[in-house]
This record gives structure tokens, C-alpha cells and sequence, in this order.
């Protein structure tokens, strides 16, 4: 299975040290260049970004660069950069999933037939594929909100 992730999926799982999770669930994992320069250049020296470097590095994650720059520019705002090349990175790859955590984005992704994954149903899958216990999970989620990370309590 393939996935496209954006940063806020990159920065909350390299937050809670589960990074990897994501190449132990997926055969192949995907960000595009403006997720690369949101995390590791604007964000330089942040949560996510040597994570980020060394997971490609190990080719664990795979950087891409999207070719329909006309379809991302269409869907910058009310997207950032970033959500829109995930969204048609996705699509070009036909990718099983797309990771994105906000709702206007995962919104747009769905109303182009991308199946929407976040941070937390990632935390999920790795539960039920046991990956990680019952307690790492909840132990997980303690540490995402207290690290600001918002989502409903369900």
C-alpha cells in the first residue's frame, strides 16, 4: 500500500517517536517537495525535520516532486501548499491513502476520491495490527495533546 503524508503527520508522529510507523504499515511512503520545505527548511531545527532528513536518507520516505502544478495552484486557497501537493501527489500515484489531519483538506482530498487518513487512525491501525500496545497508544495520545494537537475526545 502507498501513502502521501503531510507535516503535521511528520511533525506529531517524530513528537511522539513513532515515525516510523508509517513505513511499518505502508509499503511505500510518500511527501512532496513542499512538505520537505515546510519541515526541514522553514522548519530547520523543529520537531520532524531530522527525522524527517534521516528518514529519507534511509529511504524509508520518498520525496517526490508533483507534475500537475496547474491542479496544486487550483487548489491553494483555500489549501496551503503543502495539503494541495499532498492531495495531487496522491492522485498521481494512486496512492492507497493520503495523511492529512485538517478538516478542510481532508475535506477537498475526499471530494476528489482520495481516501483520508490522519495522525490518530495511523495510531489506530498500528494498535490493531500490534504494532504498539493499548498503553502506547493512549500514552501516545496524552503526548499529542499536550504537545496542542487537537482532535475530538471519541
Amino acid at each position: 500500500m502507498k501513502i502521501v503524508c503531510n507535516s503535521s503527520v511528520i511533525i506529531a508522529l517524530s513528537y511522539i517517536v513513532r515515525l516510523e510507523l508509517l513505513w511499518e504499515l505502508f509499503e511505500e511512503v510518500y511527501i512532496p517537495r513542499a512538505i520537505y520545505y515546510e519541515a526541514c527548511i522553514k522548519g530547520q531545527g523543529r520537531i520532524g525535520d531530522k527525522e524527517l532528513r534521516r528518514a529519507i536518507e534511509l529511504k524509508k520516505i520518498n520525496l517526490i516532486e508533483v507534475k500537475n502544478e496547474l491542479l496544486v495552484e487550483s487548489l491553494v486557497d483555500p489549501l496551503g501548499k503543502g495539503e494541495a501537493e499532498v492531495v495531487v501527489a496522491s492522485l498521481e500515484l494512486k496512492s492507497d491513502f493520503v495523511c492529512l489531519d485538517d478538516k478542510l483538506a481532508r475535506r477537498k482530498a475526499r471530494s476528489l476520491g482520495v481516501k483520508v487518513k490522519g495522525t490518530i487512525s495511523i495510531l489506530g491501525l498500528a494498535l490493531k495490527r500490534k504494532l504498539i500496545s493499548v498503553k502506547e497508544f493512549k500514552e501516545s495520545i496524552i503526548k499529542l495533546k499536550d504537545f496542542g494537537f487537537r482532535f475530538k475526545d471519541e
